[in-house]
């Protein structure tokens, strides 16, 4: 086999997220980018806060596990597979958020004006969390 057909699988990879222009800094991370956003926002409640602490901190395991044990525990398609996921479970939370803060602005930033979009948004966050540990553990 060539070098060339070792690689074959790159073309056959699902399409991974391109982030928007506000999540692709200040920070390295788009996950961090995110928390920075949502973090900055001042409309978060202490719960929030924590989740979205969480969040990041397991963000930051996955890309360090990406970065040292990943290397000689799965195979390069494979860390592809997962950095693809990593993306698609961050651009759900980043969507949930938008939805969030949208709804929140049209409501006047009234307490009850985005009860069901902050449900949501916190779901997505403990899916993303949840999400970052399987990636790296299974």
């Amino acid at each position: 086999m060539s070098d060339s057909d070792s690689w074959r699988w790159i073309h056959d990879l699902p399409p991974k997220w391109t982030p928007p222009q506000e999540v692709c800094g200040p920070a390295a991370s788009v996950v961090t980018n995110i928390v920075i956003l949502m973090l900055a926002s001042d409309v978060l409640g202490n719960d929030a806060i924590e989740s979205v602490g969480e969040l990041q901190a397991e963000s930051a395991r996955f890309n360090r596990w990406c970065g040292s044990e990943a290397k000689s525990a799965v195979s390069t398609e494979e860390l592809f597979l997962r950095n693809i996921a990593y993306y698609g479970l961050a651009r759900c939370v980043y969507e949930a958020w938008m939805e969030f803060s949208t709804a929140l602005e049209e409501g006047g930033r009234r307490i009850d004006a985005a009860i069901e979009q902050r449900r949501m948004l916190y779901e997505a966050i403990v899916r993303a969390r949840v999400g970052f540990i399987e990636l790296r553990t299974r």
